[in-house]
């Protein structure tokens, strides 16, 4: 082999090495980031807390222990009532709800992030 073609063997060899490296500082720059993204968005995802709504009733609506499902309809429609723009289209209100077993008057049931949300199937 040549001195010229060794000279060019270690440059091809050194190129490729530099090369390797900012492949390498690129990636662990993109796996960086990559990490950053996913550490905001699990702190975004703490912050945002559910919220929770408290209900309960009085003994005079009944005397004895409820079970069943408690329902609770939301809108964003003022134009009728939640519970009379539930349907199959996309325009359909919200509908969450819990059991209850043993709701006892004047005992307050949270719905909150374990309640099941409901779609209407026609």
């Amino acid at each position: 082999m040549t001195s010229q073609v060794r000279a060019a063997a270690r440059c091809s060899e050194g190129g490729v090495s530099a090369l390797g490296r900012k492949m390498t500082i690129l990636q662990y720059a993109l796996l960086v980031l990559s990490l950053s993204l996913l550490a905001a968005s699990l702190v975004w995802a703490a912050d945002a807390s559910a919220q929770t709504i408290s209900v309960s009733f009085p003994a005079t609506r009944a005397e004895k222990p409820l079970d069943g499902r408690l329902l609770l309809l939301l809108s964003n429609d003022p134009s009728d009532e939640p519970r009379m723009q539930i349907d199959d289209s996309i325009k359909s209100q919200m509908i969450f709800g819990v059991t209850v077993d043993g709701w006892k008057p004047g005992e307050p049931i949270a719905i909150g992030d374990d309640a099941q949300a409901i779609r209407e199937r026609a």
